[in-house]
């Protein structure tokens, strides 16, 4: 990934915003009893894709993914013991995304049917990751990992991802429509300016929370 000062601050605006996203608006939604992880992946799949449309820069969604991660160590209030697992889910949606978008056919796909795109992405975003948690989750911990247990999981896993292709498709049609609005045209001055303070804005705010 090439680097530079703009994709820098845009990696922790947009890991920040994510970040604070899954700490209040997840959380609530948690509290409800919500499907919020479906929500939450397709939240995050709309950022990744309105910042690859952007600033075409692989690697960086990753990166903000682990931003975003970060912001669950300041949510231990509402998902406990299960600090990790949160961590690693954001991580493993980063991580798909990015890998799904090297494949030349995907990549083709993605530009050109945003509505379906988002679905299979959003799909594969919130299953994937949702299978990379549950084999890394048990790594992590002393509880070991059995392949028993995944494979009972996967029918749940596998019709919950519907939910998210479903949110996906949608959001991601809106982030395509807003990649029209290039957040990096903006005069310098003026982007290091904003972005810098809504990165702030987002970790005082979850501090606070």
């Amino acid at each position: 990934m090439v680097v530079d000062k703009k994709s820098i601050l845009a990696i922790l605006m947009f890991g920040s915003l994510w970040g604070l996203l899954e700490c209040t608006f997840g959380a609530f939604l948690h509290t409800l009893h919500l499907p919020a992880g479906a929500v939450m992946a397709s939240i995050a799949l709309s950022l990744m894709v309105y910042t690859r449309r952007i600033y075409q820069r692989s690697g960086m969604q990753f990166s903000m993914a682990f931003i975003a991660s970060l912001f669950k160590l300041l949510n231990l209030g509402f998902i406990g013991g299960c600090v990790w697992c949160a961590m690693l889910a954001i991580i493993a949606e980063g991580l798909i995304f990015e890998l799904m978008l090297l494949i030349p056919l995907m990549v083709r796909f993605h530009e050109t049917h945003s509505l379906l795109s988002g679905a299979f992405l959003g799909y594969a975003t919130y299953s994937g990751g949702y299978v990379l948690t549950e084999v890394f989750t048990p790594l992590l911990s002393s509880a070991g990992f059995f392949i028993s247990d995944l494979i009972a999981l996967l029918p749940l896993i596998f019709v919950r991802g519907f939910n998210a292709a479903f949110l996906s498709s949608i959001l991601v049609f809106i982030a395509f429509r807003l990649s029209s609005f290039d957040l990096s045209h903006l005069r310098d001055d003026l982007y290091y300016a904003l972005t810098s303070t809504i990165t702030l804005l987002c970790w005082f705010i979850a501090f606070i929370v």
